[in-house]
């Protein structure tokens, strides 16, 4: 289902999308958010929305607001995104059951889009990036289920007045990729249990690996009550010489960080 350059006011009882070969749910919308006489705007019933879409999104939304609480989403080898949501106010969930897989551009992306966010579901990425939210000004971004990534990791810039927090699972090995990158603003969390508890030791596993990249860089960004929590930080290959470089850049990087607290046991090899 696909809407380019369109107005108005569109909502949806029910919606279920099945697309075998490209986007499930598409909305370019003229004129920004919704304003009640110019703008888009596109909503569907609580939890009961589903889109399955294989080589493509399962929701890419760009100049509208939304109010989108899917039941579930599915995206499995995406040539460009899972989930993008550029300049979108309002609101966005999946539930526990949503799936992105394999998308050859980011996972996840949030660029511009103050909506509230939350994705339960799983993302797995071997060669793109998993999680990308830039640009933003308010809202919270919450990810409960597991994610894996062996492409590019997580950026996060330039996003003062939003909270991000990921607490189902957080495994990132990127090679020579930086894996987390949180700078320029906004309040990030990462928690070793749901729901977070900072006082206690959970069973979710937080692991960051690269052989020649950043495995963590925070700067200018506020370190949330939840904390930082992973069990390992590695970054370098024995015999490529990377891992003091990769322990000097974490170490400056942490330098700038409003609230310094990472609990876990950070090393770089060598």
């Amino acid at each position: 289902m696909v809407f380019t350059n369109v107005q108005g006011d569109l909502s949806f009882t029910d919606l279920d999308i099945f697309a075998d070969a490209g986007s499930g749910l598409s909305v370019s919308g003229a004129g920004g958010a919704y304003t009640g006489s110019a703008g888009m705007q596109i909503a569907v019933g609580a939890g009961v929305a589903t889109s399955q879409a294989t080589g493509g999104p399962a929701v890419s939304i760009v100049n509208a607001t939304i109010n989108l609480p899917f039941q579930s989403i599915t995206s499995t080898n995406s040539a460009t995104t899972g989930v993008s949501l550029v300049t979108a106010p309002g609101t966005f969930s999946a539930g526990s059951s949503s799936a992105i897989t394999n998308a050859t551009g980011t996972s996840f992306n949030v660029d511009g889009s103050n909506a509230n966010v939350t994705y339960d579901g799983t993302i797995t990425n071997t060669t793109g990036r998993v999680v990308s939210i830039t640009n933003t000004t308010g809202g919270t971004k919450l990810f409960t289920g597991s994610i894996n990534g062996a492409g590019t990791g997580v950026l996060l810039n330039n996003n003062t007045g939003t909270t991000i927090r990921f607490d189902g699972g957080l495994v990132l090995s990127t090679g020579a990729n930086d894996a987390f990158t949180a700078t320029g603003g906004g309040t990030v969390e990462v928690c070793d249990e749901n729901p977070c508890n900072p006082a206690a030791t959970g069973a979710k596993v937080n692991t960051l690996s690269t052989s020649s990249g950043v495995a963590l860089n925070v700067a200018n960004t506020t370190i949330g009550a939840n904390k930082l929590e992973f069990k390992t930080i590695s970054a370098g290959n024995p015999g490529v010489g990377a891992g003091h470089s990769g322990a000097r850049s974490l170490r400056a990087a942490m330098r700038d960080v409003p609230h310094q607290t990472c609990r876990g046991q950070p090393r770089a090899r060598s």
